[in-house]
């Protein structure tokens, strides 16, 4: 008998290094985030201020159109901060032999931030609607001489509400360096030395919310005069506008790891492997019914109702604008502001434990290998010891509030019906969010965008981020009406055109509606 003196991962096969950067190439095909916090074809583009409302509420109902309707919506993005889609391309295409592609991805290994990230999400919104509440602007009179430049029918804005429903998926994987160089490599690295395993885990939810809106405009000062005595007509000087989103929520799916630490300890000489572990998960899953040793159980013959909603939660949006002038406007918005609480089919784990790992005892001979059952056997036992038998206790979870800050220039226009429009509009927004799930990140992310709207039919717009989920990210979008039709399409493809070595992430939009 005698023990293996080091673990050596799998993975260090040549085919399990094929398999890992299929894995990540793919993810970059289907993971269709310019910005993962921010979508500017919604937030940008002037034909679907309703989406927009969704990062800067009190922008609902902006745009001359007294209602609209949004049939088909969705916005899907990925990024990570642990590779960049030039790198794979380089390992899967540069006629690279195996061992220099594990010694190029050791050298990635190495230079891993302490905690790294995969973050992904998808919101799809079935169905929207906003209605504007107006009053009639007087048509020209002696008494009412400044509407002379006005349109004939003329219309202020009182409100806007508005109503929507959406599935919205979002997540994070957390890896540590040490973690990652631990399962590629093996413990012979750290021999003699207890390493911190870093954060490891992560976080995701389904969520389905029913949300109403409303947006007004607020008067600021007293109302101008209006006659021939005035000496100079001009707009208001400054104009507020207040906006807020309450939301309903049903909890479809989560889980989380709310907390971890832990140390692992290698022998000078290999022989031993110790763990110190302190760990919390938390899940709402599918699952038919808990067996007698207390573990979920999925059952073929009865299965549970994937769309079970295991928990419910509120969820606010609040914001203002300042307008200047027509010309510049300043917008600050909290997102995302609630919890849910689950309650159904929940599943809690959480170890506390010290413990060593010895070695696989061997029998070396002819007939006698028995390394297959004794792997097999130390996978169960470290099982064991990971997961212990879950409770169903309820549990919270916050919504991924963050904080949302704009600066607009506008070059305004008139169109042919003698409505105002902004012709150009420069864009800077930043946002920092104050956790690390979903959608919010801590690290803060500032975007710059602009967009072109031609006399309200077409719109083209760029914008480039920097931070958040991704270093750097560009992004392009267009839409267009005609008639009542609106039709959107947006994407951070321009990334990979630019600098494949900074495409860290992608996504896509989509925007369907009708407005008049």
């Amino acid at each position: 008998m005698r023990q293996l003196p080091f673990y050596k991962s799998p993975m260090m096969m040549s085919k399990k290094i094929y398999l890992l950067l299929c894995t990540l190439a793919w993810g970059w095909v289907f993971c269709a985030v310019a910005n993962a916090q921010n979508n500017p074809a919604a937030a940008y583009g002037s034909h679907f201020t309703l989406q927009g409302a969704r990062y800067q509420p009190s922008k609902l109902g902006l745009g001359s159109e007294r209602v609209q309707i949004n049939l088909a919506n969705a916005y899907g993005w990925f990024g990570n901060n642990i590779t960049s889609m030039g790198e794979v391309e380089r390992l899967l295409g540069g006629n690279l032999t195996s061992e220099e592609v594990n010694e190029k991805i050791e050298e990635r290994l190495g230079q891993l931030n302490r905690t790294n990230r995969a973050s992904f999400g998808l919101q799809v919104q079935p169905i929207g609607v906003a209605i504007k509440f107006v009053r009639k602007k007087p048509a020209y009179s002696m008494r009412t001489p400044t509407a002379l430049c006005q349109p004939e029918d003329s219309y202020i804005e009182r409100f806007t509400i508005s109503a929507e429903i959406n599935e919205r998926v979002e997540g994070n994987i957390f890896l540590s360096k040490t973690l990652a160089q631990f399962a590629w490599k093996g413990n012979k690295q750290f021999a003699g030395q207890t390493v911190d395993l870093g954060r490891v885990g992560g976080t995701g939810f389904w969520l389905r919310e029913f949300v109403a809106g409303f947006a007004a405009p607020v008067r600021i000062g007293k109302r101008a005069k209006i006659g021939f005595t005035q000496e100079k007509l001009r707009p208001q000087e400054m104009t507020l506008r207040i906006g807020g989103r309450i939301k309903v929520l049903e909890g479809m799916m989560a889980f989380r790891t709310s907390r971890f630490s832990g140390n692992m300890t290698t022998a000078t000489d290999g022989s031993s492997l110790g763990f110190d572990i302190d760990y919390q998960l938390n899940g709402a899953l599918p699952y038919d019914r808990i067996n007698a040793d207390g573990n979920p159980v999925v059952d073929a013959e009865n299965p549970a109702n994937p769309l079970t909603v295991r928990g419910r939660g509120l969820g606010f949006d609040a914001g203002a604008t300042f307008t200047f002038q027509n010309k510049v406007s300043i917008s600050a918005s909290l997102l995302d502001i609630g919890m849910v609480r689950y309650t159904k089919q929940t599943l809690n784990y959480a170890v506390q434990d010290q413990f060593t790992f010895e070695g696989v005892p061997i029998t070396l001979g002819v007939g006698n290998n028995n390394l297959t059952d004794s792997t097999q056997s130390f996978v169960d036992s470290l099982t064991a010891r990971f997961t212990p038998t879950p409770t169903q206790n309820n549990f919270n979870m916050a919504l991924p509030m963050r904080l949302a800050l704009q600066f607009e220039y506008k070059i305004p226009a008139k169109d042919r019906k003698g409505r105002s429009f902004n012709l150009h509009h420069f864009y800077a927004t930043y946002i920092q969010g104050f956790t690390e799930l979903g959608t919010a990140t801590r690290r803060p992310s500032m975007q710059l965008g602009y967009n072109l709207n031609l006399f309200t039919i077409a719109n083209f717009g760029l914008a480039t981020s920097f931070g958040g989920h991704n270093p750097f990210a560009m992004s392009g979008y267009f839409s267009f009406r005609a008639g009542p039709v609106r039709l959107g399409v947006g994407s951070s493809a321009l990334t990979y055109l630019v600098s494949k070595d900074n495409t860290t992430g992608a996504d896509i939009s989509f925007n369907l509606g009708v407005a008049w």
